[in-house]
């Protein structure tokens, strides 16, 4: 949530609103897409923009660290159209309110998204989490 807020405070410095209005057009193209590898492609896409609009390299850091790339693959092919569905439209409102330069709504808004992906992932089996 922290980042999306900081992102959503620094949307007048110059050059932030053209990367989000390209990343809305991902977006967009992403809602298209049937692939698993596509969503993930625009998933670690969006998660760094909304990281570099923050501007925060140490929380950078720590959101890189809980992203652990086999887990994350094998997480996302798992994810149904309608779970890559509700992620998109997930992204679509959190990159609203970055735009919009609304901290609050852009902090409420990725915590629900992080709430409910650590949902889903509390569902995983338990054979992917073993070595």
């Amino acid at each position: 949530g922290l980042a999306a807020r900081l992102a959503a405070e620094r949307m007048g410095e110059p050059g932030k609103r053209a990367k989000v209005a390209a990343a809305q057009s991902q977006l967009k193209r992403a809602a298209h897409s049937e692939p698993a590898l596509d969503y993930l492609d625009e998933n670690d896409d969006f998660h760094r923009l909304i990281v570099d609009l923050a501007g925060n390299d140490v929380l950078g850091r720590q959101i890189a660290q809980l992203q652990l790339p086999t887990l994350r693959a094998a997480f996302f092919r798992l994810f149904d159209s309608a779970q890559r569905a509700d992620s998109l439209s997930q992204h679509r409102d959190i990159l609203e309110a970055v735009a919009a330069g609304e901290p609050s709504r852009a902090e409420r808004a990725m915590r629900l998204h992080v709430r409910g992906t650590i949902e889903i992932a509390q569902r995983l089996p338990e054979a992917l989490f073993r070595q």
